[in-house]
């Protein structure tokens, strides 16, 4: 059920500019330049988190992790020391350790830091990485990348880690730790699925329908997120549904980008391209019942998708492609619960806008709305929402003339 939609759309205008790339954004009330360090100048900022005393990132290009305070100084920099290259070679196994090395110094084996999370004023720091395992020897050999999940210290030292289960027997269906982390409840933390083609592998193989999204049976088991336990990641369940879109073009996990954001009662789980978002009741996840409500909050963007038969395309991936236009007309940046509301940050590229929307706790209702003007659509690539105290946050990082900046506006709504 969804109240007043006509409210809740994103209206589409042709040929309308983003704008120049130089151009400033100015409805921010503060920025702050970051600092850098000589050796590890910023590249490509990923994954933006604040815990309200720091701001944090994954520097893609680096393979670091920055955390920086309010006032743009650097507090931490974290990045792989040696001897965690080794993280997934059993002890005594001298020949992997070996072959790791090999392929190390081939600039083929690499340790990857991916996704950071800070809990509410904490110093330090939680996130997924990717750890080598090579099968076989130097001359026939297979690679893999193992998860783990790691706390360091602002001063990069070791606090704990652990690997992550991701393998199961269903070859299909799995798991992703390269997208994020982020605990919820007391005790357990998602992270999103892949299955099929083309979100996994590079040829469509028709014979193989379990992969293929082109086959109708394909949308009978189409999980959305799935949960870890805490206490011991071997415990696993899947919740969620890839949206309705999706289903009905065929368009198997191409598009699927989900976030999701919680309060003491609910469990709110999105799909930031589509917009479709699933609400549950807190309690049903922690008794591990897949049980939700859908609402979609693009209804009009989606209503007026293109209708296309994909068996008249010999190009599948162009069929696939043919969505981009209309699915990334608005898209969702972030989500926040508080006890009282749900707080959806839009990306409304036709009006080269954010949109802040306050909508009530079941989503059924858009309540009220602001608009800030995107001059430079390029440099607004990272925002997100956090609360603080009574009032909505926008924490945005932006690039101006080779400098990042950590950017804020307290909201009204």
């Amino acid at each position: 059920m969804i109240a007043d939609t006509s409210e809740m759309t994103c209206i589409t205008q042709d040929n309308e500019s983003p704008g120049p790339t130089d151009a400033a954004n100015t409805f921010w009330q503060q920025a702050v330049k970051l600092e850098v360090d000589a050796d590890f100048a910023i590249t490509n900022p990923s994954f933006i988190g604040s815990n309200g005393r720091y701001v944090y990132f994954t520097d893609i290009g680096t393979n670091s992790i920055r955390v920086y305070d309010l006032n743009g100084r650097i507090r931490g920099l974290l990045y792989p020391g040696e001897q965690e290259l080794f993280l997934g070679v059993q002890p005594g196994d001298s020949a992997q350790h070996q072959l790791i090395t090999q392929f190390y110094n081939k600039g083929i084996a690499r340790l990857i830091y991916l996704a950071p999370y800070m809990p509410e004023g904490s110093e330090e720091v939680t996130f997924t990485l990717s750890a080598p395992e090579i099968t076989g020897d130097s001359a026939s050999s297979k690679y893999f990348n193992l998860p783990f999940l790691m706390t360091k210290d602002l001063r990069n030292k070791i606090a704990r880690y652990d690997s992550l289960n991701m393998r199961d027997n269903n070859i299909v269906i799995s798991a992703t730790h390269s997208r994020f982390f982020k605990p919820f409840s007391d005790a357990l933390y998602g992270f999103p699925i892949q299955k099929g083609w083309p979100a996994v592998g590079i040829d469509l193989d028709t014979e193989n329908l379990r992969s293929n999204p082109f086959y109708p049976g394909f949308y009978d088991t189409v999980p959305l997120l799935r949960v870890f336990t805490r206490s011991g990641n071997e415990s696993q369940f899947d919740i969620g549904r890839i949206s309705q879109p999706y289903i009905k073009h065929q368009l198997g996990y191409f598009y699927v980008n989900p976030a999701y954001t919680f309060n003491e009662d609910h469990f709110y789980l999105v799909d930031k391209t589509s917009g479709e978002l699933q609400v549950f009741r807190m309690q049903d996840i922690l008794d591990r019942k897949n049980v939700f409500v859908t609402v979609q909050l693009f209804p009009k963007k989606i209503s007026q998708l293109a209708t296309s038969d994909p068996s008249g395309w010999t190009d599948k991936m162009a069929y696939m492609r043919s969505f981009q236009k209309g699915l990334f007309d608005c898209y969702i940046k972030d989500i926040l619960a508080t006890e009282q509301y749900l707080y959806v940050l839009v990306m409304d590229n036709s009006h080269s806008e954010y949109v802040l929307r306050k909508y009530n706790r079941d989503a059924t209702s858009l309540l009220d709305e602001r608009h800030y003007s995107v001059n430079n659509i390029p440099a607004a690539k990272y925002a997100i929402l956090r609360k603080d105290h009574q009032k909505v946050e926008l924490i945005g990082l932006e690039k101006d003339h080779g400098d990042y900046y950590l950017k804020t506006l307290i909201t009204d709504l």
